[in-house]
C-alpha cells in the first residue's frame, strides 16, 4: 500500500475511533478485505494491512473480531 493510501486510511480510522469512542484515540488497526478479479469474477483475492504496532496487538484485534463475529452469528435473540 502506498504511503499516501496508508495515511488516508489511518486518518479515517483515527477519526472514526474518536467519533464512535467518544474521544478515544487510535492505538492499532487491522484491515482485511476481499476483492474479485476482473478477469475472473468468481475468484477472490484477499488483502491484509495493519498498523506498525506490535504483532500481539494486531493478533489480538483479529482474534477479537473472530470471537465477536461468532457471537453475532450464534446470537439466539434474533
Amino acid at each position: 500500500m502506498s504511503q499516501e493510501t496508508t495515511d488516508a486510511l489511518e486518518a479515517a480510522v483515527r477519526a472514526h475511533v474518536a467519533d464512535e469512542g467518544e474521544g478515544a484515540y487510535l492505538t492499532d488497526w487491522v484491515l482485511i478485505a476481499a476483492g474479485a478479479m476482473p478477469e475472473d469474477p468468481h475468484s477472490t483475492t484477499y488483502i491484509t494491512e495493519s498498523s506498525d504496532g506490535p504483532i500481539h496487538h494486531r493478533t489480538g484485534l483479529v482474534r477479537y473480531l473472530a470471537c465477536r463475529t461468532d457471537q453475532l452469528l450464534t446470537d439466539d435473540e434474533d
